[in-house]
């Protein structure tokens, strides 16, 4: 690949705070919106190409898992407090209405908990859970 081709290409990367110690996590390109879990442990983030997918990296075991929310186009991960739920957005279909799904993640399992349909979508959301 030339240099113009790689150009976008976005991946998750690790880096200490004083700029030492990077590692780059994945290898895909096209990684946007990460977000760290609670505790540190795990990061959420979307892949985009030809659709949204959301995955999370497992810092410990070094593995990525595709969250299976339902949705053809997913994104914007929010971690609830304990980092064993994640609010995901998206849209079944290109023509379908947007949804939130409630992910409940625990012990390598992922269920859908919770879905609410929304009159429009967009990336302004936050969550908070008591």
């Amino acid at each position: 690949m030339d240099a113009d081709t790689l150009r976008f290409r976005k991946d998750l990367y690790l880096i200490d705070a004083d700029g030492s110690n990077l590692q780059r996590l994945t290898g895909t390109g096209n990684v946007t919106a990460p977000r760290w879990s609670p505790n540190g442990k795990i990061i959420a983030f979307e892949w985009n190409i030809q659709g949204n997918e959301v995955f999370i990296y497992d810092l410990a075991g070094r593995q990525i898992q595709k969250i299976e929310t339902g949705f053809q186009f997913a994104g914007n991960p929010l971690w609830n407090k304990d980092g064993n739920q994640l609010l995901i957005f998206g849209r079944v279909t290109e023509q379908s209405k947007p949804e939130a799904r409630l992910i409940n993640i625990e012990s390598g399992s992922v269920k859908i908990i919770h879905k609410i349909t929304l009159d429009k979508i967009g990336r302004n959301y936050d969550w908070y859970n008591d």
